[in-house]
């Protein structure tokens, strides 16, 4: 977040509140990704500006019948000095909340873009056993 807009993908873990944490507990992916924006990443009067492209949910499945929900949010922050294409999942297990964001500068994104889809595509959460 605090970048200059160079390639880079990062993994942040962090706990949940006390009391747990729910993805949906403030609506669907869409609502969560324009909060985030608007009121995080490119707040008004910040200098930035953003545009959402795409936020949706997918959820891994497992023997239990229940999966892990992935919220995924395709979005573009611009400032003065920088432009730069993010695609961001978020996921809740065990207690933490896991954010992966793939970033890289707009103008080299055609040609990331196919890798940067296949990492977030493929970004799993999981306690271990054993």
């Amino acid at each position: 977040m605090g970048g200059t807009g160079e390639e880079n993908v990062s993994v942040i873990v962090a706990r949940s509140p006390p009391g747990g944490f729910r993805l949906d507990r403030f609506g669907d992916a869409r609502n969560q990704a324009e909060w985030l924006l608007g009121n995080v990443l490119a707040p008004p009067n910040s200098g930035k500006t953003s545009e959402l492209y795409d936020a949706f949910t997918r959820s891994s499945g497992s023997s239990g019948g229940t999966g892990t929900k992935y919220y995924t949010f395709e979005y573009t922050i611009k400032t003065d000095d920088w432009y730069r294409h993010n695609i961001a999942v978020f996921a809740e297990l065990g207690g933490k909340l896991y954010t992966m964001v793939c970033q890289v500068p707009e103008a080299d994104w055609k040609g990331r873009e196919a890798a940067f889809r296949k990492t977030a595509e493929s970004f799993r959460v999981f306690v271990p056993t054993g």
